[in-house]
């Protein structure tokens, strides 16, 4: 976590209305005590996104996100916890504690990078702007139609062919040899000595998705090769965690349709945004990743990839795109026409002849049917199994039940195959990818009947409940511990609330969201966020309350009696095969005892 205790997070909270926050990026209208929208992390019609001024909480009920104000501000902005913090801070004026040598030797290397990349840029665009140095970099991008406007928002440079200018600026101003080389924009040569590592190059810097410049790509003029080079990784720079122009693209997502247009490079890029195309970027030479998935969710749910209409273009559509889905971000492609890339097509054809491209775009899932149609005779039994397998392949990766209703039946027509059949195959590759866990049903008439279906919820449900009332604390700490959960991590936050009360200090929602366990187990994280945020018990009673904790607690008594009679039945058959019949006869009685309170 960072180096900001309970104290510090609470101070910058407390001095921060969320409702003014979240309204600079939503259009809030009054719901009773509460503020509602339709939701900015993914496509609705009727709002479910719901602010608690009273809770200073955030909680969507269609996508099931929530946090406080820090969480909101991470997720919209795609800030760290840290940076989040002091983005408040600043705002109210409250003073950070300094960070301890360590943290701060880190974050300082960080901030020289950053540095560094800012006079590397200053350098470039001055060399680009100069008469002399600068005018074969300004003709060639004006050849290829680029205004002076677009060339100023994307930062255009130019790296002139000597070997060690920007190496010599760069330790005039004082900064290390060391520090230069981390960052990538000078590297050894192969003779020892520090050499430029652009040279006689137009250079596009790449921004992170708050615009602070980690990187650089620069490209030849003529025919050599390589054609582009991009800055190496550093401790600011993964390629295959950024997107060339999110940074622009985020603030121009049109809201009533949301979505990225994914294209390869940076000229594609740049002429999309000229013509007016503004929700476009483009990978750093790598291909699509997990971590490009969840950082595109965090701006939209959406996105079309444009590729080249050969077979290796399809090919690698179908590499990059399957990691969406399981990130539940809808997929579509569309195939550039034979012989152009976005910047050709539309330098020859406009802006308006590339959105009705667009609008030609279809969605994955049948953009590889016919795919493998086309590769494979789905007449003949080899064809068919081929198809059928890739495509339930597919199908299991979506979480969205309502799709892949929809693609089973259409999968079905064009293979003329029984859903039913589809449906087998379906669930046997569920059943290879995880297993099952069959939910006990809850008593009938608990108040939680509707809300807890398995006692996996019902331990996040225990931390909801007691999170903010010691009354519910204490009637849990009589009968609970933490050895009593079957997640570790939650056990950990509940010991953590039931100290906190022992101690005499507050618990509250707000500080329990930025728990250390919380935050560094994202999936377990984003679950008891959400159940945190959307403060589902708050029209119980405090009876009602107290008799949902002892619904929830029975819960996970009965799943320990469950695990412990799978395990006695396991010692049973040990002792049957060594002949140990006193011992059988000791486990059976135990088995029977546990059978009794089971149903007792």
């Amino acid at each position: 976590m960072a180096f900001f205790d309970d104290q510090i997070i609470e101070r910058v909270q407390q001095a921060t209305d969320i409702v003014a926050v979240v309204q600079d990026f939503v259009q809030l209208k009054r719901a009773g005590r509460n503020f509602k929208a339709c939701c900015p992390f993914h496509k609705e019609k009727t709002p479910s996104f719901v602010v608690s001024p009273d809770r200073q909480t955030y909680h969507c009920f269609g996508c099931s996100v929530g946090g406080d104000v820090v969480d909101f501000l991470m997720r919209i902005d795609g800030l760290n916890f840290v940076e989040a913090i002091r983005q408040l801070a600043g705002q109210a004026n409250i003073e950070l504690p300094e960070a301890t040598p360590e943290q701060a030797k880190g974050a300082s290397r960080r901030e020289k990078l950053f540095g560094i990349y800012e006079l590397a840029q200053r350098f470039f665009r001055a060399h680009f702007s100069d008469v002399n140095s600068g005018k074969q970099a300004r003709e060639y991008m004006a050849g290829r139609q680029f205004s002076p406007e677009i060339l100023e928002e994307f930062g255009v440079g130019f790296a002139p062919a000597s070997k060690h200018l920007l190496y010599d600026g760069l330790r005039k101003k004082g900064i290390s040899e060391e520090d230069i080389l981390a960052s990538g924009v000078a590297t050894r040569s192969q003779y020892g000595n520090i050499i430029d590592q652009f040279r006689g190059r137009v250079m596009f810097p790449i921004s992170n998705a708050q615009g602070k410049i980690i990187g650089f790509g620069g490209r030849v003029m003529n025919d050599d090769l390589p054609k582009y080079i991009n800055s190496p990784e550093s401790d600011v720079f993964k390629k295959r965690q950024e997107l060339y122009a999110l940074h622009i693209a985020k603030r121009h997502i049109d809201r009533d349709d949301p979505y990225f247009i994914i294209v390869e490079g940076y000229l594609d890029v740049m002429r999309l945004h000229a013509a007016g195309i503004r929700n476009a970027v483009a990978t750093l030479g790598t291909a699509l990743t997990e971590d490009h998935a969840r950082l595109i969710k965090r701006y939209v749910k959406e996105i079309v990839l444009v590729f080249d209409g050969d077979k290796a273009g399809e090919n690698a559509a179908l590499r990059g795109l399957e990691v969406f889905l399981t990130e539940d971000v809808s997929v579509k492609v569309v195939a550039m026409p034979s012989g152009f890339d976005p910047d050709d097509f539309v330098r020859d054809n406009g802006g308006d002849a590339f959105r009705e491209l667009i609008k030609t775009s279809e969605d994955i899932f049948s953009f590889k049917l016919k795919l493998l149609m086309k590769r494979h005779n789905h007449r003949e039994a080899r064809g068919l199994l081929t198809i059928t397998t890739e495509m339930v392949s597919m199908l299991a990766m979506i979480p969205n039940a309502v799709l892949v209703d929809r693609y089973v039946k259409q999968l079905s027509v064009v293979l003329g195959v029984d859903e039913q059949s589809i449906q087998l195959e379906l669930a046997k590759v569920h059943d290879k990818l995880s297993g099952r866990f069959k939910a006990q049903e809850p008593e009938e008439d608990a108040p939680t009947t509707s809300l807890i279906k398995n006692p996996f919820q019902a331990e996040y449900a225990i931390i909801s409940l007691i999170a903010e009332d010691e009354t519910l604390a204490l009637q849990a700490r009589e009968v609970l511990s933490g050895s009593d959960f079957l997640s570790n991590e939650v056990a950990e936050v509940y010991d953590r609330i039931q100290a906190r009360y022992g101690e005499g200090r507050s618990v509250s929602v707000r500080v329990l969201l930025h728990d250390p366990r919380i935050v560094a187990d994202r999936e377990i994280g984003q679950t008891l966020k959400s159940y945190l945020s959307s403060n589902i018990y708050a029209h119980l009673s405090l009876a009602e309350k107290s008799k949902a904790l002892a619904h929830c607690i029975q819960q996970l008594r009965l799943k320990q009696r469950q695990c412990r009679a799978d395990e006695i039945r396991r010692k049973i058959k040990e002792a049957e095969f060594q002949g140990d019949h006193g011992k059988v006869a000791e486990l059976v009685r135990e088995f029977q005892e546990l059978t009794r309170l089971q149903h007792s």
